[in-house]
């Protein structure tokens, strides 16, 4: 059976449910789990691996995914094996910058009071940031920019769906406090948005066996991750200080609004792909 990130998806969305029912059904909080902790939330904050802090051991994956996608798609988009493994450097080395110049202008003052850390990323600025520079990394690479766009999408989805891994297991980027009764509760809005990644991501495998190398997998993902934030910012934990709204959600309209007008362009020019199954099928009945 072919693993799936469906498969992925069901899997977050059933742990997300045994968090909320132990926050909804414990007494007193005497959680039925030793790592889960208050509201529902995940027990060990300060968790690390091999002196790691989990957050960064999760980025780390990610990395180590989009290694294992480059190396088994580089035939299929016509890579050398150098290519295939300069490649997830590369969208990673940008995607966090993005990220950190994003966070930079978005939290100026607290950027400027402890400097320039590792941490602190607005992974809006990663999404950007990979689509104005994509076309330079194709011109590069002697390659189409909306197949490079293609290519560079699942490195996106895995590394966003890790990063919110890590936001849970860490403490950080939480949801709002409900109440049940007396128990509070803390919906795991990071798993929820990891389970969307993973359904976006299978969404975008979809479009890639469907419409190869034609650009329509990128600002699928613009939209369907914009509206995604969009939705989630409501219940996460964030300042609704631009306008009624969080930064994040400005951010998602942005992506939402560059994604539209990117598939207005390219969807029209599109075509389903003739793979070899179907040549052959043609072939026969001829």
């Amino acid at each position: 059976m072919k693993i799936r990130s469906l498969y992925f998806s069901v899997v977050v969305l059933l742990v997300c449910l045994l968090f909320i029912i132990e926050a909804v059904c414990s007494t007193h909080f005497q959680y039925n789990f030793s790592f889960i902790g208050y509201g529902g939330t995940f027990k060990y904050h300060d968790l690390k691996i091999l002196g790691i802090p989990i957050y960064w051991v999760m980025l780390l994956c990610g990395f180590a995914a989009t290694f294992v996608i480059s190396w088994k798609k580089k035939e299929k988009y016509g890579l050398n094996k150098t290519q295939a493994i300069i490649l997830p450097v590369i969208f990673l080395l940008v995607a966090y910058t993005g990220a950190k110049i994003l966070y930079i202008v978005e939290c100026y003052d607290a950027f400027k009071k402890n400097g320039l850390e590792l941490s602190g990323l607005s992974l809006f600025g990663a999404i950007y940031l990979v689509l104005l520079t994509t076309p330079i990394i194709a011109l590069c690479c002697k390659k189409k920019t909306l197949a490079m766009y293609d290519f560079f999408t699942p490195f996106g989805l895995i590394l966003l769906a890790c990063v919110r891994s890590g936001c849970f297991m860490n403490g950080c980027c939480g949801a709002i406090k409900l109440w049940y009764g007396s128990n509070p509760v803390i919906l795991p809005v990071q798993l929820f948005e990891v389970a969307l990644d993973l359904l976006i991501l299978e969404l975008c495998f979809y479009l890639e066996k469907r419409f190869f190398e034609q650009g329509l997998m990128y600002p699928t993902l613009m939209v369907c991750y914009g509206v995604c934030r969009l939705l989630l910012e409501f219940l996460r934990d964030t300042p609704k200080d631009w306008f009624g709204v969080s930064h994040g959600q400005v951010f998602a309209i942005i992506s939402v609004l560059i994604g539209t007008i990117m598939l207005f362009q390219i969807a029209p020019t599109a075509k389903p792909t003739v793979n070899d199954t179907t040549k052959k099928k043609k072939t026969k009945a001829n």
